[in-house]
């Protein structure tokens, strides 16, 4: 009930979106204020313990938790209960090995930290000295190792080529015996061993100058004063376990080397199987005793319980899509119900986790967000980046799986297979938990998971909602962009809203500049049911006149931009359920058109439905209504007709001709024909109208091969060829456009051929 009580709250959260958004962090909280965990009472106890530590020795305490598991924002809030409620117990400084660089640097920030920390302790002239002594104790163990260290490797890079090239001159002695080498070798050998121990003796020679003082003792005198100290010092050392494993010892050495100070208390975090691999070099490989002598008391960070991370998560997507979660945006409630009970929310192990899958979303929020709503569906938009955070393999072959995850039905047996490898190399229950998830985004995984069927029928639905599992919309989740050649659900949307002929024709010409309106036809042929019936007055018109525009290409393709057109203006008239009403539309838009093919197939399929004698149901127009559209269109011919040139332009002259010839009979067209073929300006074009580009290919070939041809069987049902031959012999043919020639070449090598077939010019 908690679950859906806060997803009742996010809905009725719906301020407008903010067009900036903070960008959620992995940092760590600072406040008990920031706690959605419920770790404030456990940092607060083991901040007491800190605090009520009154002895003169010191104490090393850990903090173990894993990657994520909230190490630093637990020590944050320690610190701050340290700080408010015990400042005259405890001195807190807080030291990251992670931040600092080599190994010497590491080390002089160690004892510089502290340092700072007892001068800051007591500022009286006893805390100063006590500071001091410090200072002077650091001096001693930063100079010995760094002189040592540095002496160390200057010897053993002098010595290392003295070695060898004594070996090398040794080695010229057994192949040459005339040689005196031995002598030279031995003498070689002899100064490698003089070089390491003038480098020691240099070494100790320098610590004395540098110090004055023997370790022991300044040691003795520091440990008097720190036993006076009016506070114990808390030295927080975090981050140990993002340190090389060198590093690592080197940290755990100085916390070691200073670990038997008084009024010292160090913290240390880190993750137990880091840093005890990290010790096994120090320990016969045993990290894990090595550490033991080291720290006194270790602390886990406390498990958080799976209800507290859920809650975590939706409250920031409360707060990151409270203006999202509409219906306009794909959101249903019992979907998400079943994406997130289903599984979605055993991918959240911690804290980090969290933060990490917030500010991934947030990124990737802004690159779907359209102008009126989201670009993808927001249910599966979480989903999917979830799985990017968490399953990037899975997310990866899901982003390469389109035509296994997409497509109006069920697909073939052989693909179910493929489709479950998906998440074959998961673990059992993390394999488990994606199946539940993916059934929901996929339909195509519930089948292969269940043999669960579907239909095309839900494709329209997929469509609306911009789902995933859409083969239009599956791109968008991945690409993170609206593709090349698309156009925005927004701009979509905001063009089906349209009521007025003059911006339809607007906004089609604007996407025709931009190459779009194939695209924009082809997803109104998707939607077809679904176009909003109180704008087909203005729509359908719109769509009669862009017919002419588009030809009705020939090929193999089932969806061409004038199929497209003519089959989304027929089924948009069948949503007019009364069909007297429908008839009324049909000739409104008629008259306010001056498109002629799109009417012309309409009528056609009407033609065809009485052929077929389809029952009234299955009719568009009454018959009242077909015989008025037919003496319409008719009257629309004739009077495109009058204007030869325009008439001839049409991309659909010759299906025009013949629905002529089926409407007035045979000799309206052929008269037209004729007063065309005596006008020596317009007879190359129209015999280009009558020329087609067909696409062919042989064996071997990558690519088409693109031929003109002309049509003499349909040419002579409307024209005398042999007055035509007369009229093209009286042409200039070099006086006319290339196209209007290459007419002219097809229809002459058409002629000339023996059997009078259509012949192909390349």
């Amino acid at each position: 009930m908690a679950l859906w009580n806060r997803i009742a709250e996010i809905l009725r959260l719906r301020p407008p979106p903010q067009a900036a958004r903070g960008l959620p962090t992995d940092a760590p909280i600072s406040t008990a204020g920031q706690d959605m965990l419920g770790r404030t009472g456990f940092a607060g106890e083991l901040a007491e313990v800190i605090a009520n530590q009154y002895t003169k020795e010191s104490l090393v305490l850990a903090l173990r938790g894993d990657w994520g598991s909230g190490k630093s924002s637990l020590k944050n809030l320690i610190v701050e209960v340290l700080r408010e409620r015990f400042p005259k117990q405890v001195k807190v400084v807080e030291f990251n090995p992670w931040q600092w660089g080599a190994d010497e640097t590491i080390s002089r920030a160690f004892f510089r930290e502290i340092a700072a920390a007892l001068g800051q302790a007591d500022y009286s002239l006893m805390g100063r000295r006590r500071a001091y002594k410090f200072r002077e104790y650091a001096k001693v163990l930063t100079s010995l190792s760094g002189t040592l260290m540095l002496a160390g490797d200057k010897t053993s890079t002098v010595v290392g080529w003295l070695g060898s090239i004594g070996l090398l001159t040794a080695g010229a002695g057994l192949v040459l015996p005339g040689l005196p080498v031995t002598k030279v070798a031995a003498a070689l050998l002899m100064a490698g061993g003089a070089a390491t121990l003038a480098a020691k003796v240099i070494g100790a020679l320098g610590v004395e100058r540098d110090l004055g003082k023997p370790l022991e003792f300044v040691r003795a005198d520091l440990e008097e004063r720190l036993k006076s100290l009016p506070r114990n010092l808390l030295v927080v050392v975090d981050d140990i376990d993002r340190l090389e494993p060198e590093q690592i010892r080197l940290v755990v050495r100085l916390v070691k080397s200073n670990a038997n100070l008084p009024r010292i208390t160090y913290l240390l975090l880190f993750q137990r199987s880091i840093v005890e691999e990290a010790l096994n070099p120090l320990s016969a490989e045993d990290g894990c005793r090595y550490l033991e002598k080291i720290v006194q008391a270790s602390f886990d960070v406390p498990v958080v319980e799976g209800a507290r991370v859920e809650a975590a998560v939706l409250n920031g997507l409360d707060k990151l899509l409270s203006g999202e979660l509409t219906a306009q945006n794909g959101f249903d409630q019992t979907r998400w119900g079943n994406v997130w009970r289903g599984g979605l929310h055993k991918l959240f192990r911690n804290l980090r986790d969290v933060q990490r899958f917030l500010a991934d979303l947030n990124v990737h929020l802004n690159l779907h967000r359209g102008s009126r709503f989201l670009e993808v569906n927001v249910v599966d938009f979480i989903a999917i980046e979830t799985l990017r955070v968490f399953e990037p393999d899975v997310f990866t072959a899901i982003s390469c799986a389109k035509g296994l995850l997409t497509g109006e039905s069920n697909p073939p047996e052989a693909m179910r297979a493929r489709i479950l490898k998906i998440t074959a190399g998961l673990s059992d229950d993390r394999r488990d938990a994606l199946n539940v998830v993916l059934k929901q985004l996929f339909p195509s995984f519930g089948w292969a998971l269940d043999s669960l069927h579907y239909g095309p029928d839900l494709n329209a639905e997929w469509l609306k909602e911009r789902r995933i599992c859409s083969q239009r919309h599956f791109d968008r989740y991945f690409m993170l962009r609206l593709p090349d050649g698309q156009i925005s659900d927004s701009e979509f949307r905001d063009f089906l809203e349209l009521n007025d002929k003059t911006k339809i024709s607007e906004a089609f010409d604007d996407l025709d500049k931009r190459a779009l309106l194939p695209v924009l036809l082809a997803r109104l042929d998707e939607i077809k049911k679904q176009l909003p019936i109180e704008n087909i007055s203005a729509l359908l018109p719109a769509l009669i006149d862009i017919g002419d525009t588009y030809e009705d290409s020939k090929g193999f393709s089932l969806s061409t931009p004038f199929i497209a057109t003519w089959r989304t203006a027929a089924w948009y008239l069948r949503g007019v359920t009364d069909i007297d009403r429908r008839g009324r539309v049909f000739l409104e838009a008629m008259h306010n058109s001056t498109g002629l093919a799109v009417p012309a197939i309409l009528i056609g399929l009407e033609d065809d439905r009485r052929e077929k004698k389809a029952s009234d149901k299955e009719r568009s127009l009454s018959d009242a209504d077909l015989v008025s559209a037919k003496d319409l269109l008719l009257q629309k011919i004739r009077k495109a007709s009058s204007v030869q040139q325009v008439f001839i332009a049409n991309l659909h002259l010759v299906s025009l001709l013949y629905d002529w010839k089926k409407l007035a009979g045979e000799e309206e067209p052929r008269a037209w024909m004729d007063n065309i073929v005596e006008d020596p300006v317009l007879l190359p074009k129209l015999l280009n109208a009558f020329t087609f580009t067909r696409q062919s290919h042989t064996f071997g070939d990558y690519v088409t091969r693109s031929s003109r041809v002309v049509k003499l069987g349909i040419l002579k049902t409307f024209a005398d060829l042999n007055k035509v031959d007369d009229k093209i012999k009286r042409l200039d043919v070099s006086t006319l456009a290339d196209a209007d020639a290459e007419a002219i070449a097809a229809y002459n090598a058409a002629r000339s051929a023996p059997d009078g077939a259509d012949h192909d010019v390349e």
